[in-house]
């Protein structure tokens, strides 16, 4: 931690420590449908879970099978937490005698053609979706979009900003004051995210029918694979993993870097996926969900804005951290203890330091997380710091302890998260203590990879029947799926009105720039988000938001001039 921010924690007055230890927590979480046998389950996703496309709390990731779970953000890490145990529990009761699958890597699985991929209906976005996971299947094979995860989405207060906007901003503006601090994270938690799979990584293991050919850095033992020092399979190169994006460099050194370079894969193509029929195009990304990586910078988006217009014209809102494996003893997939650790080891790669990430860097972190997915338990493991050579131990223990010095300073624990915290750097001097080593002897105990998962699914059936919704949340359940459903009905009666190229965009604006192309009439985008457009033949020009506010309405110079990017966009045009 950089000298001037010790300084900064120590001078904080309580009720600022109490602002700093505050923030919004929400998850995310996938599992797959099993039968009891462990296969895969080939049955459709319950209708009584809504419409997957439109439901912001039961969706489809990439298989049918593949039941994706989101919590609302929550002022609290225990309140995403129950309200993610609330929503497997309204589930489970729909999916008969099926199970859910505990572990990140996945369960048996059919032939790859037998994997049914995610089915969200017939409307135009719907098949979007379906045409998006068929690119994905042919670009990188079916079983490896059957993995699953937890992802962790966190912001913080609003008025940790404006605190630390008086002490560091130096007069820079407050947006991109804050953007720049959520970039330092994401950098920060990139260099370090080594650290949280060595701690978290739970996919020691993956059973025979995930791999088309034998992975030669791995032991056989029953029905499973496994990495004899390996913390998490996911994380490696045999998990979630993309040649042609661990080729790509993505800045993640500011918002400004790290749109311009996604932009770039999304319209640059790549000559080898030409060749592939069924995909939304040819280019390095098909969209911004392609591109995996352990952290992202998230905005809401409405009206069915791209995401890096929503963060381009505002800001970043919160970062969702994506390299958590799934917690195969906890049913929300993720354990409170570990929510409050990443909650401060965020708050520590926000004061880490203010370095950014050149190509040499970037090399270094891509094999230490690499190094740590698949040889991570490895007595004597080395890692690349600056490169030079560091002890996996050395660096581990350092961190940790610099970690539990800063939870101090802020009085972020009490004495039962400090025991957990404590457990985490032993975990450090001896390997055997981390998640990953318990897992792989629970594996071999009980002798098979397929049982260990269903025994596991078992118990977490019996507990979640025994569990009784909060009648707040099955509220907010029901009213989401009852919404959901009628969110669909709509987009069907609507669908033939959406304007390929144009989606984004609310329908009544659409139509209005279907009716201008027919008569020739030039249509710029001037804010997405917005639905403002400028209509433009020969010398006239209009200006419309929202397909019915014009000049025709003198509220329009008002509605231009609140509007920062129209604003600047017409000034241009006025030189």
């Amino acid at each position: 931690m950089l000298p001037k921010y010790k300084k900064f924690l120590k001078n904080l007055k309580k009720d600022e420590k109490n602002i700093l230890k505050k923030g919004f927590f929400g998850l995310e979480l996938e599992k797959n449908r099993i039968y009891e046998d462990g296969m895969m389950a080939r049955s459709s996703h319950p209708k009584d879970l809504g419409k997957p496309l439109t439901n912001s709390f039961f969706t489809l990731d990439f298989s049918e099978a593949q039941t994706e779970f989101i919590t609302p953000l929550s002022s609290s890490c225990t309140g995403s937490q129950n309200f993610m145990l609330d929503l497997q529990v309204y589930a489970q009761q729909f999916i008969g005698r099926e199970l859910y699958w505990p572990l990140s890597m996945p369960c048996a699985l059919p032939q790859s053609a037998k994997i049914p991929i995610a089915d969200f209906g017939k409307t135009e976005r719907a098949k979007k979706s379906k045409i998006y996971r068929l690119g994905l299947a042919k670009r990188y094979g079916k079983n490896m979009q059957t993995i699953c995860g937890t992802h962790f989405n966190f912001n913080f207060d609003e008025k940790l900003w404006d605190i630390l906007y008086k002490k560091f901003g130096q007069k820079r503006d407050k947006e991109e004051f804050i953007n720049n601090s959520y970039f330092k994270i994401q950098r920060n938690y990139m260099r370090l995210a080594w650290f949280i799979t060595y701690l978290f990584g739970a996919s020691p293991a993956a059973h025979k029918s995930y791999f088309k050919f034998r992975p030669i850095k791995l032991k056989k033992q029953g029905d499973y694979y496994y990495g004899k020092y390996a913390t998490s399979l996911r994380m490696s190169s045999y998990g979630y993993f993309s040649k042609v994006q661990s080729q790509l460099s993505i800045s993640q050194n500011s918002l400004g870097e790290y749109i311009e370079d996604m932009r770039y894969a999304l319209n640059k193509e790549r000559k080898d996926y030409r060749k592939i029929k069924n995909q939304l195009n040819s280019n390095i990304l098909q969209n911004e969900s392609e591109y995996y990586s352990p952290i992202r910078p998230k905005q809401h988006m409405v009206n069915r804005e791209s995401l890096l217009n929503a963060l381009q014209d505002k800001g970043i809102k919160y970062l969702e951290i994506r390299s958590l494996d799934l917690h195969p003893h906890s049913l929300s997939g993720i354990l409170p203890d570990q929510i409050c650790f990443m909650h401060l080891f965020l708050i520590y790669c926000l004061f880490y330091g203010e370095k950014t990430i050149d190509e040499v860097e970037r090399s270094e972190i891509n094999k230490n997380l690499a190094s740590v997915a698949l040889y991570g338990r490895k007595p004597g493991l080395k890692l690349l710091k600056n490169g030079k050579n560091i002890s996996l131990k050395k660096w581990g223990t350092s961190i940790m302890k610099d970690i539990i010095s800063l939870a101090n300073e802020i009085g972020f624990c009490n004495k039962s998260l400090s025991k957990k915290f404590e457990q985490h750097a032993l975990a450090f001097k001896d390997p055997e203590l981390t998640l990953s080593a318990k897992i792989l002897e629970e594996i071999k105990s009980e002798g098979s990879y397929l049982e260990y998962g269903i025994k596991l699914a078992d118990q977490g059936k019996y507990k979640l029947k025994k569990h009784k919704i909060s009648a707040q949340n099955l509220k907010k359940i029901n009213e989401e799926i009852e919404n959901s459903q009628l969110k669909m009905e709509k987009e069907k009666r609507l669908s033939g009105y959406y304007l390929e190229g144009y989606e984004n965009l609310e329908v009544s604006t659409q139509i209005v720039i279907r009716e201008a192309l027919k008569r020739k009439i030039q249509v710029k985008v001037l804010d997405e988000s917005e639905s403002f457009i400028e209509l433009k033949k020969g010398k006239k020009n209009e200006y419309v938001k929202q397909a019915s506010k014009t000049s025709l309405d003198s509220y329009i110079t008002f509605l231009i001039m609140e509007n920062k990017k129209v604003s600047k966009y017409v000034l241009r045009q006025a030189k």
